[in-house]
């Protein structure tokens, strides 16, 4: 590009620049927006090292802001086509492809084919040292068929590798542990998990409030399944708050899902209610993954009220465990919290910010202002946030939430199948399952308390 002595590479320059300014301010449809005439300049150049670079960024961009579809349009032709590149833009590229094509997803078949050929960029374009994230991927692509020995053997592999190179263009360590710590709480190994999160807790990062939102969510997933309610909320929260600070998208939403998860650990309906408000969004995303964890976690919201209404034992139908009850490997509780505070330890000086039993908060401001507030929108089902506290449980206090868990199941069913079909596995099928099962369970203990 730097051939061209005229206006017209000036004029690349400048937007070259503009676009990653709104790009590192977290603008990023602006910047995508930008990236494109900055493409067009490029394409009019015929310069093909600039026109990789610009798909590459544009790319990101469009990903960063939602725009699934978009961005793999920007990314395709650097994929089926020979445009000579920089090789980390080149490599860049596919692992961007990689990550949108599962996100969608596009069929297991194009998926194992994109993975082929980034596999075979490592030996052409790229470095035998960047091997980490081709395996971080192929990781995350076994986690989404339900092959997690095999997803989470693959994330350790990934984790070594990048932990003895870290090699490579802008990789960030807290990437590999988010992975990493999520399968082995899918897996029940909690102690692995719990060594993990100290382990992370201790990683200096380029990218301080990325890696602190990354590890309160999987904190706050960690502490909820040991029946910690409160630290997980209180974790969840400042995800929150900084996934809004840095205006990330998709970490927003996992942000929200796990404190819409920890408010359910705790019995706190209304506030998971106003939580399922703000992802009702997700119910339109260009990810099928996001339809089906909204209509999920939507059925487990009811299904979860409708457990404590007949005195079940609480329960986390995400990881399918028992809350309170997770092996971390400690079989003293006092030591146990211990342990919790050892992780928190640097984190006390928040205090002044956490939250109460009496009043949750999601930064500054209050999710409503009490449990008998919340306001309910009867057309959409969420209306049993009237009076939580007075309520006594009942038959009839059973019945609606169970229809509603009921329905939004087999809303989320239809997804799921669409998506297990793609990927070529059973994985959402057998959630779904498993659902029902326990749906089954509460009808009778309803039942049974109802003929009492």
């Amino acid at each position: 590009m730097l051939g061209y002595g005229n206006n017209m590479i000036e004029s690349a320059r400048i937007l070259w620049h503009t676009a990653h300014q709104y790009y590192q301010l977290s603008e990023v449809l602006q910047a995508a927006q930008v990236f494109r005439k900055t493409l067009e300049v490029a394409e009019s150049l015929d310069d093909p090292v600039f026109i990789v670079n610009c798909r590459r960024w544009c790319g990101a961009a469009l990903y960063e802001g939602g725009k699934l579809r978009e961005a793999l349009a920007v990314l395709v032709p650097i994929i089926k086509e020979s445009i000579g590149g920089e090789p980390e833009d080149c490599f860049v590229a596919m692992v961007k492809y990689v990550e949108i094509a599962q996100e969608i997803p596009v069929s297991s078949v194009a998926i194992q084919k994109a993975h082929t050929t980034l596999d075979h960029a490592l030996a052409t374009v790229g470095d035998l040292g960047w091997r980490h994230m081709q395996r971080k991927k192929l990781s995350e692509f076994y986690k989404l068929r339900g092959l997690y020995p095999e997803a989470l053997q693959m994330a350790q592999e990934s984790w070594m590798l990048f932990s003895s190179q870290r090699s490579g263009p802008s990789f960030l360590a807290e990437e590999y542990l988010y992975n990493l710590v999520h399968l082995c709480l899918l897996e029940g190994k909690f102690g692995e998990a719990k060594r993990l999160l100290t382990v992370w807790d201790n990683q200096d990062s380029t990218v301080p409030s990325y890696n602190e939102m990354t590890r309160l969510i999987r904190h706050s997933e960690f502490t909820r399944l040991i029946g910690n309610g409160l630290e997980a909320i209180n974790s969840a929260r400042r995800a929150c708050f900084l996934a809004e600070q840095t205006r990330h998208y998709w970490r927003l939403h996992c942000s929200l899902h796990a404190l819409a998860r920890a408010f359910l650990c705790a019995r706190k309906f209304p506030y998971a209610e106003s939580i399922l408000r703000r992802l009702a969004e997700n119910r339109h995303s260009e990810s099928l993954h996001s339809r089906y964890k909204f209509h999920l976690l939507r059925g487990d919201y009811y299904l979860a009220y409708a457990r404590m209404a007949v005195g079940a034992v609480s329960f986390d139908d995400e990881f399918g465990v028992e809350l309170g009850t997770s092996n971390v490997g400690d079989s003293d509780k006092k030591r146990e919290t211990q342990g919790l505070n050892e992780l928190n330890r640097d984190r006390q000086s928040e205090s002044t910010s956490s939250l109460t039993d009496q009043e949750p908060t999601y930064g500054a401001a209050r999710l409503s202002e009490s449990p008998e507030e919340v306001s309910v929108d009867d057309s959409d089902g969420l209306d049993l946030a009237q009076s939580w506290s007075k309520q006594r449980v009942s038959h009839s206090n059973v019945i609606n939430p169970l229809s509603y868990a009921e329905k939004a199941y087999r809303t989320a069913n239809l997804t799921g199948r669409q998506i297990d079909r793609l990927l070529e596995c059973s994985l959402r099928e057998k959630e779904i399952a498993s659902r029902f099962e326990r749906l089954e369970a509460i009808k009778k203990i309803g039942d049974s308390k109802g003929g009492d």
